[in-house]
């Protein structure tokens, strides 16, 4: 079993301390050959810039770049490179056309069938530290259950679900309402406001999910496993370390926010976009969502949230 991470950022080290309790050895690439690994992780780890190289000589992969880099980062591998590999995608969002979900668009152009995607609720910082917590596992087949509990300690709670686009919207949307998130704490400074605004925001995106795909339904039929979204969508809209929240809290100082986009990489704002276009063409009914989208790549007035919110 040798396992490789495509990726060298916080997330990545976060994962790579919770492989590193079944292994001792892991190789992680990344595309900046400045980059040195931190003191603690050089014995067990080995850095690598070759990714062809990188994949070549791995069998398990987990893709931890952000969903900006996905194609530019594949579009020249051969497809053959990736036969029987094992992807687990760690990449929250969607792509800017179709087949938008990462787990379509890997099977479709690199031919890839093997395929787990995950989601917290997870802080890097947490899970850096191996305190107990829980992680969502979209599968395609019920041996990788036992694969996953292989590579995995025994603290972490495993869920496991055959819907991958579900869990891959709900992963896009959640980091989109923590801009929400922020924009009302950063007037109010309340967390009975916060949660107020997110539990509604959750109903949405259960209503999201249901529109697009028929997720109640699937839920209903004893042949898939229930999907636990929950945790990770009201973590990342109230946790402190969340960029998409702090960059809320930016909207109303525009010196400030624009700054915060030049240093840091915002998924929610990144995925806006491309996430209404995709819910538009579709006709999706999402009051909210449309209001984020208004007042962040619009600009339009941020007190029209508060009004969608508790009008």
């Amino acid at each position: 079993m040798k396992i490789a991470l495509i990726g060298s950022g916080n997330y990545s080290f976060a994962i790579a301390s919770l492989l590193l309790e079944k292994t001792n050895k892991l190789t992680m690439w990344s595309h900046d050959k400045t980059f040195t690994l931190p003191k603690s992780y050089q014995k067990q780890i080995t850095l690598e810039t070759d990714l062809t190289k990188t994949i070549q000589e791995n069998n398990i992969i987990f893709l931890l770049i952000s969903s900006t880099y996905v194609e530019t980062t594949l579009e020249d591998l051969p497809k053959s490179l990736f036969k029987n590999k094992l992807i687990f995608i760690g990449t929250k969002g969607l792509l800017p056309h179709k087949p938008y979900y990462l787990s379509k668009y890997l099977r479709k152009q690199k031919h890839i069938h093997h395929l787990i995607y995950f989601a917290g609720p997870n802080l890097a910082s947490d899970l850096k530290r191996l305190t107990p917590t829980s992680m969502t596992f979209a599968i395609t087949k019920a041996r990788q259950k036992k694969q996953i509990k292989n590579l995995f300690p025994d603290f972490i709670s495993t869920h496991f679900t055959y819907l991958f686009e579900p869990l891959e919207l709900a992963s896009t949307l959640k980091n989109i309402y923590a801009i929400g998130s922020g924009i009302l704490e950063a007037k109010y400074q309340s967390q009975s406001t916060t949660l107020a605004y997110l539990s509604k925001a959750y109903d949405e995106c259960l209503s999201i999910l249901d529109q697009i795909t028929d997720y109640t339904k699937y839920m209903r039929d004893f042949k898939y496993i229930p999907l636990d979204i929950t945790g990770d969508f009201f973590l990342t809209g109230t946790m402190k370390e969340s960029r998409n929240k702090k960059y809320g809290t930016l909207i109303h100082n525009k010196e400030a926010k624009a700054k915060y986009e030049q240093e840091s990489t915002i998924e929610g704002l990144v995925n806006l976009p491309y996430a209404y276009e995709f819910l538009k063409k579709r006709k999706v009914k999402a009051p909210l969502f449309y209001t984020l989208y208004q007042i962040i790549i619009l600009e339009k007035d941020p007190n029209t949230l508060e009004e969608v919110t508790f009008h």
